[in-house]
């Protein structure tokens, strides 16, 4: 079994939901523990902020955060409590106007804010390109640690997995986004190379099978 089958045997639960996220966190702290706590808090309110949000394949939006976070914790074994905040977290301040740093701060602490914030692209203005954004956004990455790659790979790694179910126009400049921004990073950092590039293959060649 490769390594990318284990991700998508985690991800293929069926039955995942609120009592059995947190039961996973239970695992590691005790219910009553700060950190239990502020994980719960955490996954409700990113239930809540993407709330009526769907996503191309029809799933909720949720389900992409949740999914991330699993191939943290249950793949890269991820046990740091800000890490999991952040990931459960990492698009309220891109895609959410009523959420900003200092809510991050304020209601879940400094370092998982700071974690949210690395991984969040800047805005577009003016006449920027797509590709001057995304060099923006990978000189971000770079100065922002190890940890916020903790944060972004499994979520990247996640949306190249459900590439099929994008519209064909979308499928192979997110492939080479993968492949340019993010595999790099991968290989540099050890996280997630071998599935971030066979996640990336395979989309390539329901890509390809699109265009023959």
């Amino acid at each position: 079994m490769s390594s990318l089958q284990k991700v998508k045997r985690i991800l293929d639960y069926g039955t995942e939901n609120r009592e059995s996220f947190m039961a996973r966190v239970a695992t590691m702290y005790g219910t009553l523990h700060p950190d239990y706590i502020d994980i719960e808090r955490a996954y409700n309110a990113a239930k809540e902020a993407f709330r009526d949000v769907v996503r191309d394949e029809g799933n909720r939006y949720f389900e992409h955060l949740r999914a991330a976070t699993l191939i943290a914790m249950d793949f890269l074994r991820i046990r740091d409590p800000h890490i999991i905040k952040a990931i459960l977290l990492h698009d309220i301040l891109e895609d959410r106007d009523d959420w900003t740093p200092q809510r991050l701060v304020t209601e879940f602490g400094y370092q998982t804010a700071f974690l949210v914030e690395s991984v969040t692209k800047p805005k577009r203005t003016g006449e920027m390109t797509k590709a001057e954004l995304n060099a923006i956004y990978k000189r971000k990455l770079a100065v922002s640690g190890r940890d916020a790659l903790i944060v972004k790979l499994p979520d990247n790694l996640h949306n190249t997995m459900t590439l099929s179910a994008r519209p064909k126009e979308k499928i192979q400049p997110k492939i080479n986004e993968t492949r340019g921004i993010y595999i790099p990073f991968a290989e540099q950092h050890i996280i997630l190379i071998h599935e971030l590039e066979e996640a990336a293959d395979e989309a390539q060649a329901y890509y390809n099978g699109l265009t023959a």
